[in-house]
Formats: C-alpha cells, sequence, structure tokens
C-alpha cells in the first residue's frame, strides 16, 4: 500500500493498493506520486498526489522481471525506471523510459550481466545511471543509446556499485563501492580526478556549492579505523574535512540551510 498523510494532524487522505509491500521511496513530480508497487505486482504506478487516484501503471510483465527497489526519476520529458530482468532469454537488468501519459519511449539493456541498477540521474538532455560492478553510463535522455560509459576497476569494485551518481555543474560524481570516488566530464566522460576514500562506501555522493559529502562503512577486518563523513573539494578531489561516525554510514546525506544531515545505522546527525 501507499498511503497519502496530511502533514498536520497525522490523518490518512487516500491510499492504494499496490499488490506487494513497497520497498522504496516515491518520486513526486508536479502532482504526480510515481513508485515501483513492489516485486509482487510488477507494476509502475502513476497517482494523482491530491486524488490518489490512479493515472496508469506500466506492466514488467513482459520480461519476467520486477522494478529494481530504487525511486524512478521523472522530469519534462517522462519517466525513467530501472527494471530487473532474469529470464532464460536475458538476465540484464535494464531502463525504461516512458512518457508523462505511461507510453513506453526505449529500452536500454546493460552490456553485460553485471547486477543491478541505481536510480537513474537526469541532468542536461542525458541519462546516468551505476550499473553493478561495471561503472558509469550516460544514455541519450530521447533515444536511450549509450554515449559513453566509466568503468571500474575489478580491485575496487569488490561489492558492486550500490550507490547513485551525483551531477552538479558539467561534473558526475560517483563511486565504486569499494574505496574510490571519482569526478568524470559530464560531456564525454573523462576523468577530472579520483580519491581512495581508504574505506568502503555504499551511499551516493551530496553535492552542496564547492563541497562534496560521502560516508564511508567500517570493515570487520580492519576495526582500528572508523567509519567517517568526509567533505571534499570538488575542483580537485582533495579532502577539507572529516567528521568521525559512531557507525556505518549507509545512507546518502543531504544538505539545507547550511546543515548536513547524515544517518548512521544507529542515529541521525546535524552537522553545521
Amino acid at each position: 500500500m501507499i498511503y497519502a498523510i496530511d502533514s498536520a494532524d497525522g490523518t490518512v487522505e487516500w491510499s492504494v493498493a499496490t499488490n506487494g509491500f513497497l520497498m522504496t521511496s516515491v518520486t513526486l513530480e508536479d502532482g504526480t506520486v510515481y513508485t515501483s508497487g513492489g516485486p509482487r505486482s510488477r507494476r509502475l504506478y502513476a497517482i494523482d498526489a491530491g486524488t490518489g487516484s490512479v493515472e496508469w501503471t506500466h506492466s514488467t510483465d513482459d520480461l519476467d522481471g520486477p522494478l529494481i527497489n530504487v525511486p524512478p526519476a521523472v522530469d519534462s520529458a517522462g519517466v525513467v525506471v530501472s527494471v530487473d530482468v532474469y529470464t532464460e532469454s536475458s538476465s540484464r537488468p535494464q531502463l525504461r523510459s516512458l512518457s508523462l501519459d505511461g507510453k513506453e519511449q526505449w529500452r536500454y539493456e546493460i552490456p553485460a550481466s553485471y547486477g543491478s541498477l541505481s536510480t537513474p540521474v537526469l541532468w542536461n538532455d542525458r541519462v546516468y545511471v551505476s550499473v553493478g560492478d561495471y561503472g558509469i553510463v550516460a544514455l541519450n535522455r530521447e533515444t536511450g543509446e549509450s554515449e559513453w560509459a566509466h568503468r571500474v576497476d575489478d580491485l575496487w569494485a569488490l561489492n558492486g556499485i550500490l550507490s547513485s551518481p551525483a551531477v552538479a555543474d558539467g561534473t558526475v560524481y560517483g563511486t565504486s563501492s569499494g574505496r574510490e570516488l571519482f569526478a568524470l566530464t559530464a560531456d564525454d566522460g573523462t576523468v577530472e580526478w579520483q580519491v581512495d576514500l581508504e574505506l568502503p562506501t555504499v551511499s551516493s555522493p551530496v553535492v552542496a556549492g564547492q563541497r562534496l559529502y560521502i560516508g564511508t562503512t567500517e570493515r570487520s577486518d580492519r576495526p582500528e579505523m572508523e567509519a567517517e563523513v568526509l567533505g571534499i573539494d570538488t575542483a580537485d578531489g582533495s579532502i577539507d574535512w572529516r567528521w568521525t561516525a559512531p557507525g556505518s554510514v549507509p545512507t546518502t546525506g543531504s544538505v539545507g540551510d547550511g546543515t548536513l544531515f547524515i544517518s548512521t545505522d544507529r542515529t541521525l546527525h546535524a552537522l553545521a
């Protein structure tokens, strides 16, 4: 089920049955809520945010694969969703682009079986997505054709890429989910800089002005090293700010009114 709840008093304004448990957040854009119905339903739902009426659904039954449990991305051209695929004919996850009325525009199948896709990022007529232990791929927003790909070293991608890229001011920031953070030119994927974070990361980078923030996770084989939140200069990748966290940082932070909000595996923190 998905619920709309009045923020003033907590009353339920409407609910929609999605025939399955939800495992991801929703995307709200221009009065419409977009969400996966969960693995059991194999549906993307577009729901009127005011009334709760279902505007349309998109099925993935044709490929025997559910929507991956990451939020869809939405812009004025439509919706881009990540789809898992595990049929006899294909085990490769896909991206699908849909118009704002639910009509399919294109599909992109990743070049090999490299695991799941992240939440796609839409920026400047391109789609950027992290692909398993393959790397980051940039697609043409209109056609879905690949424009460039940045492969990650297998040594770094020990756990596969679990985080989404971030895009700001013509630069794409991404991770290997090993220890590497890198900055790529958004137009052609040229490496601008890369930095060793010393500990693995599974969170997505968040950019605020000229600084990028990202959290690391603890490793049982290196108990002497504590998880941190790092502040990194976006110009050259130098680490100019550190905060030692009381546990692993598995989620992406957010910035508002000059405050960085970070959640560890135990606590929530507001950092000035």
